[in-house]
């Protein structure tokens, strides 16, 4: 068994808000890290854990581009480079992102050549991540962006999802992100029963979420990525705050 934490620097949809930031996780085990999507407010919840350490193991993964999800990843990158973190980290990237990757640092004035530490970039496949002590990250993909296709060269467009499991045990906590149907919940649970299920409020409807529930019972569950209106069909403990943590046993 390994216990593991899952933080919440924000919960807001793409719609700005005075009192959240857009929703992020940050997952803690040991002494690593696992970051899914990144917000101004991952920093703020990343600060006092690197302050303790900078150079602790860290991964960090995009599930898409709409900015509600990387608003803070050159942030990130220079942050790191701010405190001197000396231990590569990896970044991975839905492929549009990873082939335009350092194109669009150097437009952040980001140059590889002046840093102390750059990332090590990979594109998201649906190859399982190694995480280390037993754990991987299984991206899925969901078909969020689909409506745009017609906007984009054909398969340039990828959403994903995440599952984080335990090898040895076989438990796992399962993250939707901006999944389009009730089916997209289904491939990334494999129709086997989770220890916590963090739903998006943003694109499954009150009803969508409750046949995901009912049908796959898992023993925990928590709405995230919800905007004000989904407040009045569910009951507080229901939906993630920000600043909020959970703790699970995988």
């Amino acid at each position: 068994m390994l216990a593991v934490t899952v933080s919440f620097p924000g919960t807001s949809c793409g719609l700005p808000e005075t009192d959240r930031f857009f929703s992020s996780y940050l997952i803690g085990w040991n002494d690593s890290l696992l970051v899914l999507d990144v917000s101004e407010g991952t920093l703020r919840t990343l600060i006092p854990l690197l302050n303790e350490n900078k150079d602790r193991p860290v991964t960090v993964a995009l599930s898409h581009s709409h900015p509600d999800h990387w608003s803070g990843l050159f942030l990130l990158v220079q942050y790191f480079h701010q405190i001197k973190r000396t231990e590569p980290w990896q970044l991975h990237l839905p492929e549009h992102l990873f082939s335009n990757f350092q194109d669009l640092a150097r437009l952040h004035y980001l140059f590889k050549e002046r840093m102390s530490v750059f990332p090590d970039v990979y594109p998201i496949q649906s190859d399982r991540i190694l995480l280390g002590d037993g754990l991987i990250l299984t991206p899925v993909l969901n078909s969020h962006v689909k409506k745009y296709e017609n906007f984009a060269p054909a398969g340039s467009l990828q959403s994903w999802s995440f599952r984080i499991e335990n090898q040895k045990t076989g438990r796992w906590i399962g993250f939707t992100m901006d999944v389009g149907t009730v089916e997209d919940v289904n491939l990334l649970s494999a129709n086997s029963p989770t220890e916590l299920l963090i739903l998006d409020g943003s694109h499954l409807s009150a009803g969508e979420i409750r046949t995901v529930v009912d049908g796959l019972m898992p023993v925990s569950w928590i709405i995230s990525h919800y905007p004000e209106k989904i407040k009045s069909e569910f009951p507080f403990h229901c939906l993630a705050t920000d600043g909020q943590y959970l703790e699970v046993t995988l």
